[in-house]
């Protein structure tokens, strides 16, 4: 278990795991179901960091935002961000299933990545400063945890398109039952930290995989890696949108 858990903190994030740790791509698929787990880990470093940096550090919350999003990137290795590029592209170039999936292989970067991940990053910024200067230091673990629980079930209820790719077997391993109690266990910690702010992050979290299913999953009839690092991005920019007005109302 200590190994799959390292596996899935080695794959989705940049923290340090040791001199002695390497990636073992046959134990992928076994890593998935920690997914969520490294959510929390990362909404919790971030939310943790907000916090120091507006309460302790008196930084202004458009700046602590702005640094909380660039550490954000700097955890994950934009790793998620680059599926979105490369859905950006697809979705701007391409006209059937075919031509899409060729598009998301292109290792170029087009109009259509930059107008996607410059569009995510803005509204994350900005409901990331709003939320600090509400004092909504946790959005952060809401984001970052429910977008990964939602690609844990995309993983094991959706198909996967290529035969070969990063994302090709992760859901063979995956069983249902430990799937979702782990998704059970994970939302219990959530509320009871805010039961108003666990639906409403939901509910963000749902429109904006939403999204990108309407936009590229529909059209190529399944799902890539690519198209689970747009999810993940559009769905944590959704949540934080979500919140942002929750706490307007």
């Amino acid at each position: 278990m200590i190994e799959e858990i390292r596996q899935a903190f080695g794959f989705l994030t940049r923290i340090p795991l040791g001199k002695g740790f390497r990636h073992q791509p046959e134990m992928s698929g076994a890593a998935v179901k920690w997914y969520g787990l490294v959510g929390l880990t990362i909404g919790a470093l971030l939310s943790l960091s907000a916090a120091i940096m507006i309460v302790w550090l008196s930084i202004p919350h458009t700046v602590a935002g702005a640094l909380a999003l660039a550490l954000w990137i700097a955890i994950t290795g934009a790793l998620h961000l680059d599926g979105l590029a490369d859905c950006g592209d697809a979705v701007m170039g391409g006209f059937d299933k075919e031509r899409i999936l060729v598009i998301m292989k292109d290792q170029q970067i087009g109009a259509g990545a930059i107008v996607a991940v410059v569009s995510v990053l803005l509204i994350k910024w900005t409901s990331l400063s709003w939320l600090f200067s509400q004092g909504a230091f946790m959005v952060p673990l809401f984001a970052a945890t429910l977008s990964r629980i939602l690609l844990v079930l995309t993983i094991m209820e959706k198909p996967y398109l290529r035969a070969q790719g990063l994302g090709t077997g992760l859901g063979d391993a995956l069983m249902r039952k430990n799937v979702l109690l782990d998704a059970a266990l994970l939302s219990l910690v959530l509320l009871l930290i805010s039961l108003p702010g666990y639906v409403f992050s939901a509910i963000g979290c749902l429109l904006g995989a939403i999204l990108v299913w309407f936009f590229i999953a529909r059209k190529i009839e399944g799902y890539t890696g690519d198209v689970y690092g747009a999810q993940v991005e559009v769905a944590e920019a959704g949540t934080l949108v979500l919140l942002a007005a929750y706490l307007s109302l």
